[in-house]
């Protein structure tokens, strides 16, 4: 039940039964009609549409601030891994000298839609990745139809968050992340890329959704902050794409452990993250 602007309860006014106008006018039906319409109204049944304004309701699609949940991993065969690696246009080693590996596997329609293809995120080929050791934004998209490749892709990244299909078009879309450390700093970042047709497409970047420092206890004078994200899918759609917003928190720093306070973190705004 939903209230609307004068108070009156409406519900489901998708499929028409209403409880009570919002003029609050009363109508005469038989005491049949009226008892339907009451349990329709207190007792919604399996098979009823949500209300629109619940529908309407953001959706959280990535929580930091608790740790996002992982898809389930994807089983990849060895003779998967060996063939994955031979169709790879090039196998340059990346500067730390570690050797080309198959990390991550999703299977859908990622190119044209009713085709099933295989993506794989492969680890080590980036001749020159961005970040340290561990946390290198090496990642190599690879996807297959068959037993050909018909996306081979180079991003600043190293883990695929989840697929999806925004905009229903039968075509699945990457969360891609990527991140960063260095002298007790660190940083994830994420967006969302199609590849309708074989062609990178960035659909929505949130660019940083964490800034993490750690915890200086050779320095108590520091007091360093840490900023993290909830991301919510709103109704609102732009271009036949849903819209989001970011939900900034802040807390304090990072202890070693990783284990983190939640309840010391609090709102600080919507919008992006940047250098506070």
């Amino acid at each position: 039940m939903v209230p609307d602007s004068h108070g009156a309860v409406a519900r489901n006014r998708e499929i028409g039964t209403i409880c009570c106008m919002p003029d609050k006018t009363v109508f005469s039906f038989p005491h049949s009609w009226l008892l339907a319409l009451s349990l329709l109204c207190f007792f919604p049944g399996s098979g009823v549409a949500l209300p629109l304004a619940d529908r309407k309701k953001p959706q959280v699609v990535a929580n930091y601030l608790k740790g996002t949940e992982a898809e389930t991993p994807e089983k990849i065969s060895p003779v998967e891994t060996k063939t994955v690696l031979a169709l790879m246009a090039d196998k340059p080693k990346n500067t730390y000298q570690t050797e080309p590996s198959v990390e991550e596997k999703k299977t859908g329609s990622f190119t044209t839609a009713g085709v099933q293809e295989t993506a794989f995120l492969i680890r080590g080929t980036d001749p020159e990745p961005i970040g340290d050791i561990g946390l290198a934004n090496d990642g190599r998209l690879i996807v297959v139809a068959g037993k050909q490749v018909v996306v081979d892709y180079l991003f600043n990244g190293n883990h695929i968050l989840k697929t999806t299909d925004l905009n229903q078009d039968g075509i699945r879309e990457f969360w891609l992340e990527g991140g960063w450390t260095h002298m007790g700093e660190s940083a994830a970042t994420l967006k969302i890329m199609q590849f309708k047709g074989g062609k990178p497409e960035v659909i929505w970047d949130f660019e940083q959704v964490e800034s993490l420092q750690q915890c200086r206890p050779d320095n108590p004078d520091l007091h360093p902050v840490s900023l993290t994200s909830i991301l919510y899918q709103l109704a609102e759609s732009k271009n036949g794409w849903p819209t989001f917003r970011m939900d900034i928190y802040q807390g304090p720093c990072e202890a070693e452990s990783g284990r983190r306070n939640v309840k010391r973190f609090r709102f600080l705004r919507s919008g992006k993250i940047e250098n506070e």
